[in-house]
């Protein structure tokens, strides 16, 4: 990825989590039964959705802001390349994992079983 395009989708996640964290941080706060009000919260349409950007973008942000640092702190290029290879692994593993627990909130219906 171009430098251009990297700080560029940095500060775009950035500025996405400036207005997703709070959002989430206060409906938390707001919720008097914090464990079934959450699942039922998050199992609608567009508290779901707002969830999965927030996830995604702060995983995209943590993917970048690590891969800048290991560029510029690592000086073997094996061994940077194979610790970039590990963290983009393992942010998509994260997004997955991330995705799949949202959609099962979502398809429970916000019910514990």
């Amino acid at each position: 990825m171009k430098s251009a395009t990297h700080w560029r989708h940095q500060r775009i996640t950035a500025f996405m989590l400036l207005f997703l964290l709070p959002w989430f941080f206060s409906t938390l706060i707001c919720m008097p039964n914090y464990h079934f009000d959450i699942l039922t919260h998050f199992s609608k349409p567009i508290p779901a959705t707002g969830l999965i950007l927030m996830v995604l973008s702060s995983i995209y942000h943590f993917v970048l802001g690590v891969t800048m640092v290991v560029e510029d702190y690592v000086p073997h290029l094996k061994v940077r390349q194979i610790i970039i290879q590990t963290i983009y692994a393992f942010g998509l593993i994260a997004v997955v994992f991330s995705i799949v627990c949202i959609i099962n909130i979502i398809a429970s219906g916000g019910r514990c079983s």
